[in-house]
């Protein structure tokens, strides 16, 4: 297979007047050496490339998608956003999709002899690197040397783990990786942060902190005795840290027992009993009379 140029020779040029030079340009079969292979990225900012190689004379090359129904070249926005650079050369760049998903490319190359079209290759985008988790919920201060004590963050949306640290001292016992652990406090003087940050394929996000203490026992007081007309209480504690119990009446909710000045819900007509306790054993009791 060739490519021929014809020209009629200028008297007095070589081949003499009106003869016709034929002018052989041999053009060689495309042939692909290389195929495209798959390719993996982080959505929004992430970055992919696929490369071809073929021989064969002066090839011209033209990156397609497949769009789900038909091969199209790309284009800038799609899919989600996607932005390409160099598509029609041997090797294409994509940046900027959006959305996570598996993608389909293929390389449809020409030249004189023909054209031939490379095998696909799949763009696997992954989702992005999740957000920094929101706040942490757990008691502080604490008591020292506590086993049994829960620190706690909601779902981060494309986390796949979690990375916990507490403070020296303390021990994480159970629910690293996870969005809640248990852990056992430090002693006396063991304070700092509890941070957590949420991570994927893609990246790590930032931390989320909890400043928290652990501190001596102080004197427990539960507050005076109430008498109410209503189904709900406030209490009044005071030595912390320390915890709520419900000691005497028909069941109630306690809604942080943590909290010294914590609200009580469900009360009904009766006589009920809550109480506060500290570090070391140390306790004190309240009544709550309901009209």
């Amino acid at each position: 297979t060739g490519c021929a140029t014809y020209t009629t020779a200028e008297p007095g040029a070589v081949g003499g007047a009106g003869q016709v030079i034929i002018m052989y340009m041999p053009c060689t079969a495309l042939s692909i050496t290389s195929q495209p292979a798959n390719a993996t990225m982080c959505a929004s900012s992430g970055t992919a490339n696929f490369s071809v190689t073929a021989t064969g004379s002066a090839p011209s090359y033209q990156w397609q998608y497949w769009n789900g129904g038909s091969w199209v070249n790309v284009a800038n926005g799609t899919p989600a956003g996607a932005s390409y650079s160099n598509q029609t050369t041997a090797t294409m760049t994509v940046n900027s999709i959006t959305a996570a998903g598996t993608y389909t490319y293929n390389c449809y190359i020409t030249n004189c002899a023909g054209n031939v079209t490379s095998t696909s290759a799949t763009l696997t985008v992954n989702n992005p690197t999740p957000a920094t988790p929101s706040a942490i919920t757990g008691s502080t201060p604490q008591c020292p040397s506590l086993t049994g004590q829960v620190y706690s963050i909601a779902a981060v949306t494309n986390a796949t783990t979690y990375t916990w640290a507490v403070p020296g001292g303390w021990t994480i016992t159970s629910g690293a990786g996870t969005t809640a652990i248990t852990v056992t406090t430090g002693g006396i003087g063991n304070n700092g942060n509890i941070t957590v940050n949420a991570g994927n394929s893609c990246g790590t996000s930032g931390n989320a902190t909890l400043a928290v203490t652990v501190v001596a026992a102080s004197t427990p007081y539960a507050g005076p005795d109430q008498y109410i007309c209503v189904n709900s209480a406030t209490m009044a504690a005071t030595g912390t840290p320390g915890t709520w119990t419900q000691i005497g009446g028909a069941a109630a909710t306690i809604t942080l027992n943590t909290n010294p000045t914590t609200t009580i819900t469900g009360l009904t007509s009766g006589t009920y009993g809550f109480r506060w306790s500290v570090c070391g054993g140390a306790y004190d009791d309240v009544v709550i009379i309901v009209q």
